[in-house]
């Protein structure tokens, strides 16, 4: 299994660096739920939102950890293209935590790379 360990470093980085909540990203609908990160050693912590009323139900913090994290980040932009039965491949490789890692690289990392890609891979 390949660790996407640069990738996994910038959402460390960038949590670590910004006390905030993120939105849950959804391709079907205008998410209004949102979720609080934090570091905590080499795995993200998420929880119930801190700075927004509308939270996500989350009565236990749940951990993300580079592995389950590098299992996501491939499938994203079929994610975000609403490919049918994303979701299900998702669950069928136990990525629990699939709305949360979405939610972080498309805040964190969808850059230039993740715009355009689908330019230049035409």
């Amino acid at each position: 299994m390949k660790l996407y360990t640069e990738e996994w470093m910038k959402i460390l980085e960038h949590i670590e660096n910004n006390d905030r909540d993120y939105k849950l990203f959804s391709i079907n609908y205008d998410s209004n739920y949102w979720f609080h990160a934090k570091v905590k050693g080499d795995e993200v912590e998420i929880s119930n939102a801190k700075f927004h009323e509308n939270s996500c139900s989350i009565p236990n913090p749940r951990k993300i950890s580079i592995k389950e994290f590098s299992l996501a980040f491939p499938l994203y932009k079929q994610y975000t293209s609403g490919v049918p039965g994303i979701r299900y491949k998702m669950q069928k490789r136990k990525i629990y935590n699939s709305s949360y890692i979405i939610a972080l690289i498309h805040e964190i990392i969808d850059d230039y790379y993740f715009r355009f890609s689908n330019i230049l891979n035409k």
